[in-house]
């Protein structure tokens, strides 16, 4: 095929693969248009039921849970992970991105270029949230008016959610795009969703979701997992595949097609593989497969991890290490429960699962380690805690004991003479870190940790600096802690966060109103968090009163 091909790429956010009947995230009238011309796929398993990790996923074919560690602090790294932009490029070829989300089209601007604001419609409400469909459509009419350079990658993200002309406004972008004539019979055509969303049927809808703090990406089974997907390129069948492929195998499809070679020596190459043997009929593609999907970065709370075979599933909830094994043809609702099978072939079938999942497991920390220590050992920020050789630290851990570890590791490395201490601050203390501290305390076990209690270490030296491990979500216990080791410790304190960035406790370069947005999300998950705010606030108030009236 010719490397020059326009690609055109349009992602619908959460449709499922199927006619449920029920609500507004059914398969579109449009999927099924495009499926008398195209190559459908109808069972996808998306690598993360959420829009951005998705996204992430697609865009270079590496799971999610590489690309970033938890949803708040999330970085693309485009000098370790290559995007279909980067492989394009060098061929010629100019990116457009058009997306609804605002998240994802900021987040992403590395791994693919945006449109930008000079194509927006003049009276353009919206400009930094969520487009409506219609808004997509009018910055994707503006760009092809202006005219674009081809060859051209074209990504279109449009939002099924609470919009029930989306059927019609996709396939008016479609034909917009062919009367272009950027979208061709030269062109290669993909078409699918980042993830689908739980049928009504499970009693699982938007406002019950929120009613319980709850998000729809927590659920794995395959209504919310699954998505439709449609191929079509110069000579392509008209064909209907049932055989289980991922969301990661439509990069390594495209460039099979352009005839473009990922480039070797990356530290993390790409997991997908092309879908050419499959649709050209190979048996060679219908081994066992090992799909997987995450419902969280691998530092975050509320993790939970399906791995989708042939024929079976396995689930695992990694906070509670609970598990959950379905045999999909036998109970394709995902209704009785094998997991905990002692006897018989769904036993062995079972312990497969588990090897799989435990070696994918083993792989990710092995290689999110080395990225974490490699950015914490590179970072300049380190310098200012010291000259290295020696000192006294307080590691204070929120968040995932792997983080834990890394900090503690990279202090090892940069001070080989230090003293390390850790105080778990959530959650319980892992095996293995004591190979990194010297000493270990926990909150939960002792509410009067003397790491905590005198703000020095056990010796009666006084720390050098106390290092917080910053969560993905504040809880109200963490500036109390904090703010308790403050007051009691001479110590500067610093925060670091899972890019290994490290800042002054409260001093983040971030704009206000970042600041204002992620906490007005936080109160809204723990409401007492706001009341802890206004009595620290009222604290301050009265000491500067004070402070006043005694000048």
């Amino acid at each position: 095929m010719d490397k020059r091909s326009n690609v055109v790429w349009i992602v619908v956010d959460s449709v499922r693969s199927y006619v449920s009947g029920q609500d507004d995230r059914d398969k579109l009238d449009i999927m099924f248009k495009m499926g008398c011309e195209c190559v459908e796929f109808t069972t996808v398993v998306t690598s993360a039921p959420s829009s951005l990790m998705s996204a992430s996923a697609m865009l270079t074919s590496v799971p999610a849970y590489y690309i970033g560690r938890n949803y708040e602090d999330f970085k693309y790294d485009n000098s370790v992970f290559t995007s279909l932009q980067d492989m394009l490029k060098p061929e010629g070829y100019c990116a457009y991105g058009v997306i609804s989300g605002p998240h994802t089209r900021t987040r992403l601007q590395t791994a693919m270029d945006m449109v930008g604001s000079a194509y927006y419609p003049s009276d353009f409400p919206n400009r930094n949230g969520l487009w409506t469909n219609r808004e997509v459509n009018g910055v994707l009419f503006n760009l092809l008016d202006v005219g674009i350079e081809e060859p051209a990658l074209i990504l279109v993200w449009y939002n099924v959610r609470k919009d029930p002309h989306t059927s019609a406004l996709v396939e008016s972008g479609i034909d917009r795009l062919r009367d272009a004539g950027v979208l061709n019979e030269d062109s290669i055509f993909i078409l699918t969703s980042d993830h689908g969303y739980p049928d009504p049927r499970r009693g699982i809808t938007p406002e019950s979701l929120k009613a319980q703090g709850l998000t729809h990406d927590l659920v794995m089974t395959d209504d919310n997992i699954l998505v439709p997907l449609y191929i079509k390129y110069p000579g392509s069948p008209v064909k209907t595949i049932e055989h289980p492929v991922s969301s990661l195998d439509i990069m390594p499809t495209i460039l099979d097609l352009l005839n473009i070679r990922y480039p070797q020596g990356r530290l993390v190459g790409m997991s997908g593989s092309s879908l050419l043997p499959t649709i050209q009929g190979s048996s060679l593609h219908e081994r066992p497969v090992w799909l997987r999907s995450d419902s969280r970065f691998l530092l975050q709370e509320g993790r939970t991890t399906a791995v989708r075979g042939n024929r079976h599933k396995y689930i695992y909830h990694h906070d509670t290490m609970q598990e959950e094994f379905y045999d999909l043809e036998a109970d394709p609702h995902e209704d009785n429960n094998l997991a905990k099978t002692r006897d018989g072939d769904a036993a062995d079938v079972l312990e497969t699962f588990r090897q799989r999942f435990q070696e994918m497991e083993t792989d990710a920390a092995a290689f999110q380690i080395h990225y974490m220590l490699e950015r914490f050992l590179g970072t300049p920020g380190h310098s200012t805690l010291g000259d290295g050789g020696s000192g006294a630290f307080l590691i204070v851990g929120f968040g995932a004991p792997l983080f834990w570890e890394v900090v503690g590791r990279g202090l090892r490395r940069q001070f080989p003479q230090g003293r390390f201490d850790l105080l778990v601050a959530e959650g319980d203390p892992a095996p293995g870190l004591e190979r990194h501290y010297d000493r270990i305390e926990s909150l939960r076990a002792n509410r009067d940790s003397p790491l905590i209690a005198g703000g020095t270490a056990p010796d009666g030296k006084a720390y050098d600096a106390i290092i917080v491990t910053r969560p993905a979500a504040r809880t109200p216990g963490y500036r109390t802690v904090i703010n308790t080791l403050r007051r009691r410790s001479r110590a500067r304190v610093w925060e670091i966060d899972c890019n290994m960035d490290i800042y002054r406790f409260g001093r983040q370069k971030r704009r206000w109103g970042k600041i204002l947005r992620t906490r007005v999300r936080t109160y809204r998950k723990t409401p007492s968090l706001f009341f802890c705010d206004v009595r620290a606030a009222a604290r301050l108030l009265r000491r500067a009163v004070s402070k006043r009236l005694r000048v």
